[in-house]
């Protein structure tokens, strides 16, 4: 009888951690899809590897993803980050500019810089120029206290073109 009651209770310990299991992933999955349709004044974009003279496919996703919300009224400026890779002819930054620009961005709507080479780098960059310029960045989500300078700031990670972008 002992036997019993601890496969009992070992199914269903099962049955709630899958259960559990299952209900984060749902949570995950709808939260990820949650934006915030409030306009701001300019997106940035972290950089990345950039391939030549062109940005990388991640990279790409990235530029892509702030160009519509460019055109999509959504902001009104691009922050382009990323300086130049080891052997590189181009920051990755200027490569992220000539791409908007050819997908009909305004070249004076988009700031970068080409200084940095690691991601707190890239954020302390962006930081810097929103300084100077004023300018608050588009946000979808808002983590509790995440604030720069009194601007509201988060994350967008865009997927593949056939994906929505996480946010």
């Amino acid at each position: 009888m002992r036997g019993i009651d601890r496969r009992r209770v070992a199914a269903w310990a099962l049955t709630a951690l899958v259960g559990w299991l299952a209900i984060t992933a749902v949570e995950i999955c709808r939260y990820s899809s949650v934006t915030d349709p409030l306009p701001a004044h300019a997106a940035i974009v972290l950089g990345t590897e950039i391939w030549g003279d062109q940005p990388s496919p991640v990279f790409r996703e990235r530029i892509n993803h702030a160009v519509d919300l460019y055109h999509a009224g959504v902001v009104s400026k691009l922050i382009f980050t990323g300086g130049f890779g080891e052997g590189e002819q181009y920051a990755e930054s200027e490569v992220a500019r000539e791409y908007a620009v050819a997908r009909g961005v305004a070249r004076e709507e988009i700031h970068i810089e080409t200084e940095s080479r690691t991601t707190m780098q890239n954020l302390r960059g962006a930081a810097d120029i929103v300084r100077l310029d004023g300018t608050p960045i588009h946000h979808q989500h808002r983590p509790a206290g995440t604030k720069a300078g009194g601007r509201s700031c988060a994350f967008c990670l865009a997927r593949s073109t056939s994906t929505p972008p996480i946010c």
